[in-house]
């Protein structure tokens, strides 16, 4: 059963669930961090989290 969470009221996903809307593995989203090519993750207790409305639009952007 998948929790979810909010920061600053918005509802946030881990790496795993990014990695399940975007169709990209965990290795794949970490190189495009590291190129500044995905969206900067929000920490909260040393772990990552994306704001979904964020991966929601980077999905739209990289339809077109």
């Amino acid at each position: 059963m998948k929790i979810t969470m909010q920061v600053d009221g918005e509802e946030v996903c881990d790496v795993r669930e990014v990695s399940e809307l975007t169709n990209l593995n965990l290795n794949k989203i970490y190189e495009l961090l590291r190129y500044n090519l995905f969206v900067k993750p929000i920490v909260v207790k040393n772990k990552n989290f994306w704001k979904k409305s964020d991966i929601e639009e980077y999905i739209e952007k990289s339809r077109k």
